[in-house]
């Protein structure tokens, strides 16, 4: 199941859910109703999260579609990178 069905089933899932609960009497205050001011700081919130997990979701599978020669050259380019701050840690740099 590739990663991108699975957020779809998460998502499908969730949505429904959430709904519910704001429709839902279970979610509405006792005693008089207050003022809270306004929805718009918690939908910029809202909004914010879902692009943030977008970006992470096409990150991953951007990465997972790297071919083995990607992989190796990456891994010999953190090795070679580590390597460089080792030798600058020993001459005192």
């Amino acid at each position: 199941m590739c990663v991108t069905s699975r957020i779809f089933k998460l998502v499908s899932r969730a949505v429904p859910a959430f709904l519910y609960l704001l429709s839902s009497e279970v979610s509405f205050a006792q005693g008089l109703p207050v003022d809270m001011g306004s929805h718009i700081p918690l939908a910029i919130i809202f909004a914010g999260s879902a692009v943030l997990g977008l970006a992470l979701a096409y990150g991953i599978i951007q990465n997972r579609k790297s071919t083995n020669a990607e992989k190796k050259m990456t891994e010999r380019a953190t090795k070679d990178l580590y390597a460089r701050e080792d030798q600058k840690e020993k001459t005192g740099r």
